[in-house]
């Protein structure tokens, strides 16, 4: 079984805080602006980064979990949310993002904290839930 303290578990777990910071900033912040644009690009990479190397992390047993499926859909949906970017179509950019968002970050990190898995476990242990 993994622990928080290898590397690829830490990069994934930094990746995605860092990813839920900023990618509050980039929605609520104006949209269209060098600034928009240079978050926007830099959250993008952070989201693949997250999706990428969960990969790397297996359960207890060396298999996937349902959650790995955010993944594929993440690493599929960043860059097409890019192309519809450049393309200009805007609102169908927007939709893509937000749901990477709230699906790849907000409910997955959600469903990380079941005590059941390894994130989950180890928060819940050191607040002595578990």
């Amino acid at each position: 079984m993994q622990t928080l303290a290898t590397p690829v578990v830490l990069v994934h777990l930094i990746a995605a805080v860092v990813a839920l910071g900023l990618g509050a900033v980039v929605f609520l912040r104006r949209k269209g602006t060098a600034t928009h644009v240079w978050f926007g690009r830099s959250w993008a990479v952070l989201m693949m980064v997250v999706a990428l190397s969960s990969f790397a992390i297996t359960g207890p047993d060396g298999k996937y979990s349902w959650i790995h499926g955010l993944s594929v859909f993440v690493t599929l949906s960043v860059p097409l949310a890019v192309y519809f970017a450049i393309r200009g179509r805007i609102n169908t950019h927007r939709q893509i993002m937000a749901g990477l968002y709230i699906g790849g970050l907000v409910v997955a990190g959600l469903f990380a904290l079941h005590p059941g898995r390894l994130l989950g476990h180890a928060v819940w242990s050191a607040l002595g839930v578990v």
